[in-house]
C-alpha cells in the first residue's frame, strides 16, 4: 500500500501541452501586453487579481464583446502530455485521490479533470454577465505562488495528512507547492524551479510519478535525480 494518498498536479505543461494563457493571448493578438503584465506581477507591482484584469481587458479592447463559449472553443484542440491518462488511471486504480491545482482557467481545468476522471480541480475563472459575455474581471481562486495553501486545504478536506500528499509541477510558480507536499516532483522544470531546490526529485516522464508514489516501485526512475531537500 502506498504511503501517499493524494497526488495534486499543476496543469499547463504538466498534464496538458502548452500554456493556456499564452494560447488565449495568441488567439486575441495580445501576447506582448500579457508579457508586460507578467513582468509587473513578478516584480510585485500588481496583484494577481490586477494581472488577470489587465489580461482580460486586453482581449476586450482587441475584440470587443467576447462570449465564454469562444474561450471554451479556443481549447478544443486540447492535448495531454504523453502518458498523462495512463498515470492518472493507474494512481486512481491504487486508491489515490488525484486532482489539479492551476492558475489556468476553470473552463479548461474542468474539461481536463473530467476527461481524466480526477477527484478535484481548483482553477481561476472569468466573470461573465447574465448572457455569458466577459465583464473584464477575473475570479481569483489560485494565486500561483500560493498553491501550497490550497494543497493543505484540499488534503485536510479529505482527512489526509500533509506528509501523505504529492505535488507535481513544472514552473517557478510551483515552488511553494512542491515544498509543502510530502513528496515534491518537478516535471521538466524551468530553470527557476530547478535552481530553487524545492523538489525532492526531477522527472522528465510522467510515468516516473508512479515509480516514486506506488508500492513495488523501489528502483529509482530512469532520468530522475534527487534534490535532497530537508523534509518537514
Amino acid at each position: 500500500m502506498s504511503m501517499y494518498k493524494l497526488v495534486a498536479f499543476d496543469m499547463d505543461c504538466t498534464l496538458t501541452k502548452g500554456h493556456s494563457w499564452v494560447k488565449l493571448h495568441k488567439h486575441f493578438g495580445t501576447l506582448e501586453v500579457s508579457m508586460r503584465n507578467l513582468v509587473l506581477y513578478d516584480r510585485g507591482e500588481i496583484s494577481y487579481e490586477e494581472f488577470m484584469r489587465r489580461d482580460i481587458r486586453s482581449w476586450l479592447r482587441a475584440r470587443g464583446k467576447i462570449h465564454i463559449s469562444e474561450i471554451r472553443k479556443i481549447f478544443d484542440d486540447l492535448e495531454f502530455m504523453p502518458h498523462a491518462e495512463f498515470v492518472i488511471k493507474t494512481l486512481r486504480a491504487h486508491g489515490l485521490k488525484t486532482g489539479i491545482i492551476t492558475g489556468s482557467l476553470d473552463v479548461l481545468a474542468a474539461e481536463v479533470a473530467a476527461a481524466l476522471n480526477m477527484d478535484f480541480f481548483i482553477a481561476n475563472g472569468l466573470q461573465t454577465d447574465d448572457d455569458g459575455f466577459l465583464t473584464g474581471e477575473g475570479i481569483v481562486r489560485v494565486e500561483p505562488r500560493k498553491k501550497d495553501e490550497l494543497l493543505l486545504r484540499i488534503a485536510a478536506g479529505y482527512g489526509i495528512k500533509v506528509r501523505e500528499t504529492v505535488a507535481v509541477g513544472d514552473s517557478k510558480y510551483d515552488e511553494s507547492f512542491l515544498r509543502a507536499a510530502g513528496l515534491g516532483l518537478a516535471f521538466c522544470p524551468d530553470d527557476a524551479l530547478l535552481a530553487s531546490g524545492a523538489a525532492d526529485f526531477i522527472i522528465y516522464d510522467l510515468r516516473e510519478v508512479l515509480t516514486f508514489v506506488l508500492p513495488n516501485s523501489n528502483r529509482e526512475a530512469e532520468g530522475a535525480s534527487r534534490q535532497g531537500r530537508a523534509r518537514h
